[in-house]
């Protein structure tokens, strides 16, 4: 089963059905489709998670709207952008992105 990595502090907004998406900058195809189970991953102090792919879209980050940036569980799309920077030294606004929509299990 495909497996993906999340922030512990996302645990909890996953687990309560507030975080539903996740975005990411992965240099090759990851081969989800929709209806796939994969297991969500916080390291190994909270138990793995069975996610569902919903929707993937692959975009640029400036086509994303308030709603998406939201639904990664962002308040606004600036600190989206700054926690992305983070993980990613060559993101910039206009690389593609794949946005993954999900539900648990």
């Amino acid at each position: 089963m495909k497996q993906i990595w999340f922030k512990q502090k996302f645990y909890n907004p996953i687990l309560k059905g507030q975080k539903t998406q996740t975005i990411r900058l992965w240099k090759r195809d990851p081969k989800l489709v929709n209806g796939q189970e994969f297991e969500c991953f916080f390291g190994f102090k909270y138990p793995k998670l069975i996610g569902i792919i919903e929707n993937i879209d692959y975009r640029s980050f400036d086509s994303l709207t308030e709603e998406e940036v939201k639904l990664d569980g962002y308040e606004c799309k600036e600190k989206l952008y700054n926690n992305l920077k983070e993980y990613y030294i060559d993101f910039n606004r206009q690389k593609s992105l794949y946005i993954i929509k999900f539900s648990l299990k």
